[in-house]
């Protein structure tokens, strides 16, 4: 029931793979990567699966929804079931033992790369679902028809648009591999990075930092002191220098913006 595929088999090892390949076109398509890293990334995983899906930092209409659940989907890290569980469990858990990518009980490999694969479906359900309230929040979702169309179709969406791009031109396809495989380098810089170097604005209960690097190259994100210590907060500038593009992405899809 909780289960949704080999998403190393099927995701990460080929897009890796066709990533590479998309290096050797990326200077010349440089505006098409930056598009796609932006709505599959940016948006997909920064504004919609994260702020939106698992925070539900911001209100939105309901074409948008829809929208922001097929860019979450296309950023490949998982069904949004799978994101909402596993960032869930990572804010109640932070920087303990049952934290699914804390860098102080995970090496730097599973942290930045293996949170989403290493231990496979056996971990997903046996461990994860220990916890009642994950368990909980799962059934609840599978529940809701929005959330269960999206975890039912996650892997027929990505490859429909992956035959999409491939028919338009083979290139584009490489180069949305290469989008997803630089947004994937950066939650696995987040996870282990901001876990571990940076400045707190914070005293919170974990080792959330703020990293200035990972913060603008982020678009906002890399502020992870100032969202553990506030995760329901949309925009996180609390300095002059943190740029949050992410937070105001957010604010303007906001019916409350």
């Amino acid at each position: 029931m909780y289960k949704f595929g080999k998403n190393f088999w099927l995701i990460f090892l080929p897009f890796h793979i066709l990533g590479s390949i998309g290096l050797l076109y990326a200077w010349d398509n440089l505006l098409v990567l930056f598009v796609l890293w932006m709505l599959i990334g940016v948006i997909g995983n920064g504004v919609a699966a994260h702020r939106y899906f698992s925070h539900n930092q911001f209100e939105t209409y309901t074409p948008v929804k829809w929208v922001l659940g097929f860019l979450a989907t296309l950023g490949g890290i998982g069904p949004i079931t799978h994101w909402k569980v596993q960032h869930t469990l990572h804010h109640a858990r932070a920087d303990t033992a049952r934290d699914p990518h804390s860098p102080k009980y995970h090496s730097a490999f599973t942290a930045i790369y293996g949170w989403t694969f290493i231990h496979g479906d056996t971990q997903y359900q046996k461990e994860y679902f220990k916890e009642r309230f994950v368990k909980k929040l799962m059934v609840r979702m599978l529940r809701d028809n929005f959330f269960r169309f999206f975890h039912v179709y996650y892997y027929p969406i990505i490859f429909t648009f992956c035959l999409i791009l491939f028919l338009i031109n083979p290139i584009f396809l490489t180069l949305y591999c290469l989008a997803y495989c630089i947004d994937f380098l950066k939650l696995g810089l987040i996870n282990y990075v901001c876990h571990t170097y940076g400045y707190r604005n914070h005293a919170t209960n974990d080792s959330s930092k703020n990293n200035i690097w990972l913060g603008w190259l982020g678009f906002g994100f890399g502020w992870h002191n100032n969202h553990h210590a506030s995760p329901k907060k949309l925009i996180l500038t609390e300095r002059w220098w943190e740029f949050d593009i992410e937070g105001l992405i957010a604010k303007a899809l906001s019916r409350k913006s």
